[in-house]
This record gives C-alpha cells, sequence and structure tokens, in this order.
C-alpha cells in the first residue's frame, strides 16, 4: 500500500504551521529497512533482522544480556557500544515537533494533503497597503525555500520588483521589496506551480494574487480643467488661447491617456507633462481656433494611470471661439452699390442677368463688417475682366473694371469661402452671380436729332423746330426765336437732343446725371459770355439743354459751338454704353 511505502522511506514527517505552537515528539518505532540507517549497530539486529535480541544470546533473570559464553556483559559496554546509536536518535527526535496543521490540530506522522498557499499578505485585492509593506507568504506544508525564491514574483507597472528573503521556519517566508512601493499602484504576487515542497510535491496550481498600494482605489479622473468646463459649452477668446490643461487625480500613463485624447475639429499640438505625471497640457502649434467655431476636446476612458487602472468615465470640455457665432452672409451683387437696390439673380433663380458690355464697376454687398484682405482674395470674376478694388464701406466692396466687357459673353462674378469677417468667420457657401453683355445693349449711343427753341416749354416738333438729323442739315445752323431772359442774361435759347442706339437707331434711355457733367458751350467773340444756365429731359432719351448770354441784334453774328463728350468717361445711356466720340455742332444768330 502506498501508506506502508511512506513509512518505508520516511522516518518521521511533520508539519510545522506558521504560528502553532510545538509540541514533545512521541516515541519513534523502527520498522522495515533499517539498513538505511546505518547508525543502528548490526550487533542490534537478531537472526531475523529486527532488534528484538532474539538472535540466540541468552539473558539472565536480572535482563541483562549475556553473551555466547553465557557470561554477562556490563552496562559501561553496552553505553560504549550504543552510544553513537544514542547520540544520533536524540537528534532525530529532537527535530520532531507535533503540532497544528493547516487542516487541523493534532500530530502527523504522514501527509495526504496537496501543497498548497495557506495565507498571503497583504490579501488578495486589499487596498490602502503601506508603500514600506513586506509580502508574507504562508505554505500548508514545509516548501523548498531554492524552489520558492527562484519561482516567486512581486511586480508592479514598472516591472518586477527586487528584494530579499528570510524564512519564517520551514512553511513561511517573508519577501522585503529593495526600494519602497509605488503610491497609486496595483502589485502582482505569482508563484508558479513548479515550486515543490521539502517532500518533493508541488503546488497544486499557480499562485496569483494582487493588492494596490495607497489610499484610494477609485478609478483615477480629470479633477479640473483650464478652460474651466461650462456646462452648454465655455466661452474663450481664440485670440489668446493657445493651450488646454488637464489636471488628474493621480498620476497617469502617458501612452495611454495621450492616446485617448482628442478635439474636433483638429488642430494640431503637442503634448506636455508635468514632472509627477499628474499634469496634461495640450499645446497648440501652428494653428489655433477659429472664431465662430464650436470645438469637442475628449479624455476618454482608456485613459489609464500607471498601474493600468481606466478613467471610471469621459471627460468632455467644449469650446467656443468667440461670442459671435453667425457667419457673414452675401446680401448681394449688382452694378449700383445700394443694398436697398435690386441685386443680380443667383443662378438657382434661373433668370438671366444682361448687362452692358461697358459696365465698369461691381458692387459686393455683405451682411457684416469683413476683413478686406479676405474679400478682396476671394472676389473673383470669370473670364478674367481686368481691374481694381475699393470699398463704399466696410459692407460694400466696390470692383472697377478697367476695360469694355467683351460682346454677347456670359461672366460669372463669385466670393468663395475664403472670405471671411473681422472675426474670422467664412462665409458658409461660395456666392455667385452669372451676367451676360447683349448685343443690343452693348453697342454705342449717339445723338439722332437736335430740335431748338427759344420757348423754354416747346417739344420736339420736326416740321417746326427740327435743327439737325444726322447730316442732313448743313452746319452752322442758324438759329432764330430765342427769347430775351428779362434779367439782363441776354438771350435765351433750348436745344432738345434725342440720344440713340448706334446700332438699330432705337431711342436708348440715358443716365441722366451724365448729361450734367459732360457738356461744353464755345463762342468766338471777346464780347459773349454764353452759358448753359438749365438742364432737363423731355423723355428719358431727349435732355434739354437751356442756353444764355447769347448776344442777338449784333451787326455781325456770333458763332457758337455746343459739344457733349463722348468716350469711357462721357455721356452714357442707363446701361453704361457712352458715344464712341465727341458730338459738336456749331449755330449762329439769325440776324433780324
Amino acid at each position: 500500500m502506498k501508506q506502508e511505502s511512506y513509512r518505508d522511506s520516511i522516518i518521521s514527517h511533520t508539519v510545522i504551521q506558521a504560528g502553532a505552537k510545538s509540541r514533545p515528539a512521541g516515541r519513534i518505532r523502527f520498522r522495515g529497512n533499517v539498513d538505511r540507517f546505518p547508525e543502528v549497530d548490526s550487533r542490534f539486529r537478531g537472526n531475523d533482522g529486527d532488534s528484538s535480541g532474539n538472535d540466540g544470546a541468552s539473558r539472565g533473570d536480572d535482563g541483562a544480556s549475556r553473551g555466547d559464553d553465557g557470561a554477562p556483559r556490563g552496562n559501561d559496554g553496552f553505553r560504549k557500544k550504543a552510544a553513537p546509536l544514542v547520540s544520533r536518535l536524540a537528534a532525530i527526535i529532537a527535530a520532531v515537533f507535533i503540532s497544528g496543521g493547516c487542516g487541523g490540530e493534532g500530530s502527523q506522522l504522514f501527509n495526504f494533503d496537496d501543497f498548497d498557499v495557506a495565507q498571503c499578505v497583504p490579501m488578495a485585492g486589499q487596498t490602502g497597503v503601506d508603500p514600506d509593506t513586506a509580502v508574507e507568504v504562508f505554505f500548508n506544508t514545509d516548501a523548498s525555500a531554492p524552489d520558492v525564491e527562484r519561482g516567486f514574483s512581486l511586480s508592479g507597472a514598472s516591472g518586477k520588483v527586487e528584494g530579499s528573503f528570510s524564512w519564517i521556519g520551514r512553511s513561511a517566508f517573508r519577501f522585503v521589496p529593495r526600494y519602497q512601493l509605488k503610491m497609486a499602484e496595483r502589485y502582482s504576487v505569482e508563484i508558479p506551480a513548479s515550486v515543490r515542497s521539502r517532500d518533493g510535491r508541488k503546488l497544486s496550481a499557480a499562485f496569483l494574487s494582487d493588492f494596490y498600494v495607497g489610499d484610494h482605489a477609485a478609478n483615477p479622473g480629470v479633477a479640473s480643467s483650464v478652460p474651466a468646463h461650462v456646462n452648454g459649452g465655455a466661452v474663450t477668446d481664440p485670440s489668446t488661447l493657445s493651450e488646454i490643461t488637464f489636471t488628474f487625480t493621480r498620476a497617469m500613463g502617458r501612452e495611454k491617456t495621450q492616446a485617448a485624447f482628442s478635439i474636433s475639429p483638429y488642430v494640431s499640438g503637442i503634448f506636455q507633462w508635468s514632472p509627477d505625471g499628474t499634469i496634461l497640457t495640450y499645446r497648440f502649434t501652428s494653428a489655433r481656433l477659429e472664431y465662430g467655431k464650436t470645438y469637442t476636446v475628449t479624455v476618454g476612458s482608456a485613459a489609464e494611470d500607471p498601474a493600468g487602472n481606466p478613467m471610471a468615465r469621459d471627460f468632455t470640455l467644449i469650446l467656443i471661439a468667440g461670442d459671435d457665432s453667425e457667419p457673414p452672409s452675401v446680401l448681394g451683387i449688382n452694378e449700383t452699390g445700394g443694398i436697398a437696390d435690386p441685386f443680380w439673380y443667383t443662378p438657382e433663380s434661373g433668370i438671366e442677368n444682361s448687362i452692358a458690355r461697358t459696365m465698369s464697376t461691381v458692387y459686393t454687398c455683405f451682411s457684416e463688417p469683413m476683413d478686406k484682405a479676405s474679400v478682396e482674395s476671394a472676389f473673383s470674376i470669370t473670364p478674367s475682366a481686368d481691374g481694381y478694388v475699393t470699398w463704399l464701406s466696410d459692407r460694400v466692396m466696390r470692383y472697377h473694371i478697367e476695360n469694355p466687357l467683351q460682346t454677347e459673353q456670359a461672366y460669372r462674378i463669385a466670393v468663395d469661402t475664403g472670405a471671411k469677417d473681422i472675426h474670422s468667420l467664412r462665409l458658409p457657401e461660395p456666392y455667385s452671380v452669372i451676367v451676360r453683355t447683349t448685343a443690343i445693349e452693348s453697342t454705342h449711343i449717339t445723338v439722332g436729332k437736335v430740335w431748338g427753341s427759344g420757348d423754354r416749354d416747346a417739344l420736339p416738333d420736326d416740321a417746326a423746330n427740327l435743327l439737325f438729323s444726322g447730316n442732313a442739315i448743313p452746319w452752322p445752323v442758324t438759329i432764330d426765336h430765342y427769347v430775351d431772359t428779362g434779367d439782363g442774361n441776354g438771350f435765351r435759347y433750348c436745344f432738345m437732343v434725342q440720344f440713340i442706339r448706334e446700332v438699330g437707331g432705337a431711342e436708348v434711355s440715358m443716365n441722366k446725371t451724365s448729361l450734367l457733367e459732360n457738356y461744353l458751350v464755345e463762342d468766338y467773340d471777346p464780347y459773349t459770355a454764353p452759358r448753359v444756365i438749365d438742364i432737363d429731359w423731355v423723355s428719358a432719351g431727349v435732355g434739354r439743354i437751356c442756353i444764355a448770354g447769347l448776344l442777338h441784334g449784333e451787326p455781325i453774328p456770333v458763332l457758337y459751338r455746343f459739344s457733349l463728350c463722348g468716350g469711357n468717361g462721357g455721356i452714357r445711356d442707363s446701361p453704361g454704353n457712352t458715344m464712341e466720340n465727341k458730338f459738336s455742332f456749331e449755330f449762329k444768330e439769325k440776324l433780324p
């Protein structure tokens, strides 16, 4: 039987339980193969191999052992022969203790239980452990010290902990770390299954345990931030904000925490840490926050402390860059610059905008004050039209076209999303209009007819007062019916001038103010001083110019010249078409 084999091979076996009282060893009876103990003298063996004394030697009545010759042996001879054996037995007996084992109190000669760790201090899952603590491990039987010391491991986030061993008897040991354990860190104790007891049995299973050093075992988190967290979002000044700072409840693992950080929309930056690992700063590099945008900054729950403890929840910070969150818009584009005036239609309307090829100015009107440089860069005319920019106000940009546009050509006038307001908010979408120069409106104007009368209220009448119709009437024209002004200004005469399109001859609607700036009256007499005293419009295409200072009654008639200026800066119609050349006609007074 297995029990008998243990008895054949073991003289004594005792389990020492740490903290248990030892008791006097009991008497040992030798059985089985005594040859394994040479200390037992062969003289004590009988013929049957035991020590019962039945070897044929006679004993006297007094119990003294006698030799083959029957002579009694003296006690002193026995002591001398048995002294080595007694000394050895005494040493063996002194080493045997009968005490309570892991399974209960009482003596046991043999142990059939598994080899296990009975207790580990600090206990599994224990928190609040002092950083100066030592680890104590208790087995349920004597352990092989070399095996244990080779296999034992205490490790934390930074790796295996170095230290020294001291044994408490044969079944327990203390491991003292060389350096103080780190606060807020989790440590693991490991003893592999290969470790053996003193009698050769392996651990029934690998032993694992852990404990936490420090006063807090709760998950780490963000204690505060700069800018501070505000429900609904923190309003910031993007011109001065250059970094975001987080203060954690304890030291954090840098790699995992940085990986858990995000900012949307993305802003490039670098990470900086305080020496103790509790403060993380994200410093912006090439760019800063854009005015009017809302940013979401997050440190996710994947962020961990050095012991591998994750944050209990995400930390989210909402940043509102500036107090103006309304982006600008284009109110419209036209050729007048008036915000109240009609704007050209956008392509979405399906209505085509017609303009004259001589259009010289384009106005773009915005909803709020704009960053002028960005608007100028974002403005375009396609095909290209050379010109330059001026500003009517901080909301109205004026583009001056230097050369006439092409005939019957579509032009796209656009402002892209690069245009920004004074707070750097961009247009949310591009804005454009398409205008087309038409054949009719893209021709020059000219003078069709000229009528004249001294009557201020006279109307054009080809039969009564026609002075000019193309080249039908020779120059100079002789005028009469002039009227004395009665105020010392001499005689008055009024000319009525009709403007028509150079191609087709249709009367055109004129830019009325252009006539005020583009006329000239000349004479060839040093004593006369003709001058324009009134300009008005008989119709949209017929202007009336009244001249005074004529010298009626002189014996020699005076020759006069009346001119209307042409060219880009001269007389023009409502679409902006001009006369290609100056128009002049000469007239003289009719003698009485």
